[in-house]
């Protein structure tokens, strides 16, 4: 019988779930709610082209929830969490309620105070910052600001990924996020070519000619290697690298991949 019928535990704040986790063992490490295996930030910490390499992940977590997110972690990644309220820290660690935190493979840990300022503090470079601390009626604004942007994007590593989480029952954040990010010179990421979602053919030629060449080949090798086809994850490797986009974070991937995985 799959999860659906299972019994769970939910940790519930006015009318935003923040999470639940299924008792049934079978499913006690399965990520739940907002973050299930496709979910966009499920998508960023399985598929990051670090995990290829066997290389680990460095991630911050503003807003701890229940901590499904260790669910992810795999051996040699850190994992650090952001709670402003010691009432969810306190739950999330108590393992009669939930055991995601406890069960996970990475090294995970909390730092209680406000997100924002404790990750200004913080040092090292992330490879992936998710921002998960809004409930379905606030919007902690500070966290959305140019210069909260700027904060992620130093603490970032060069071809590190921020996920923000903007559901709200009133407001359509997509707008506001969107201007943030021209303003600050992010970079979208194709990462729905890498999943096969878009046709590759389409994504290399809309790429052709800008920043994303060399991103868009090394996409295009990750879907080759899932599917099987060695020589063709080469060929678009080498494309990757034949951009000369040596600041980009997947140059340095597809170089890596070349050699250690891609012969």
């Amino acid at each position: 019988r799959g999860p659906d019928r299972a019994k769970r535990t939910a940790l519930v704040h006015g009318a935003t779930v923040h999470g639940f986790q299924v008792a049934t063992p079978a499913f006690a490490d399965e990520p739940t709610a907002y973050y299930t295996r496709r979910s966009g930030v499920g998508l960023a910490l399985d598929h990051h082209a670090r995990r290829l390499i066997g290389a680990p992940l460095n991630v911050g977590v503003i807003g701890l929830g229940i901590g499904t997110l260790a669910t992810y972690s795999r051996a040699g990644d850190t994992l650090r969490f952001y709670e402003l309220s010691p009432d969810v820290v306190r739950l999330a660690q108590d393992a009669r309620y939930f055991s995601f935190l406890s069960r996970a493979h990475g090294q995970t840990s909390v730092v209680l105070g406000d997100g924002r300022l404790s990750l200004e503090r913080g040092e090292g470079q992330l490879d992936v910052l998710v921002v998960d601390a809004f409930g379905s009626d606030s919007v902690p604004v500070h966290l959305l600001t140019r210069e909260a942007m700027a904060i992620y994007g130093r603490r970032l590593a060069p071809d590190g990924v921020l996920m923000i989480h903007i559901s709200n029952r009133y407001l359509d954040l997509r707008p506001v996020i969107a201007a943030a990010a021209r303003n600050g010179g992010w970079q979208a990421r194709l990462a729905s070519l890498a999943r096969g979602d878009i046709d590759e053919t389409a994504a290399l030629a809309a790429a052709e000619g800008s920043s994303e060449r060399c991103e868009a080949h090394f996409y295009a090798a990750i879907r080759s290697l899932r599917a099987g086809d060695r020589a063709a994850a080469r060929r678009a490797l080498e494309a990757s690298i034949e951009t000369g986009m040596i600041g980009q974070g997947e140059f340095g991937m597809a170089q890596e991949l070349l050699r250690s995985s891609v012969r």
